[in-house]
């Protein structure tokens, strides 16, 4: 949690548009229906930084204005709670 308040950029600073950084992006990832997968089409598109996870997470969700919170396996994600500290807007 250090790491992702230390990297919470004030917004005129912040380079990325919207993030996710996990699995299930590129390959199926849930028994249960989650539309990660989805995500996908964003990734080729300008600000936006989406795959699985990447060495600088912490870094990338401080620089990020909106961080992308899909379902997961259970019913709530620590994403959730990341993104709030790395002060993007969960979405």
């Amino acid at each position: 949690s250090s790491q992702l308040r230390e990297h919470n950029l004030p917004l005129e600073e912040r380079w990325v548009l919207g993030c996710f950084m996990g699995l299930g992006v590129g390959k199926a990832y849930s028994m249960t229906e989650n539309f990660r997968d989805s995500l996908a089409v964003l990734s080729d598109l300008p600000g936006f930084w989406i795959g699985g996870y990447d060495a600088r997470y912490a870094e990338i969700m401080g620089a990020s204005v909106f961080c992308l919170i899909p379902k997961g396996v259970g019913t709530w994600s620590h994403r959730l709670f990341e993104a709030l500290l790395a002060g993007c807007v969960p979405v």
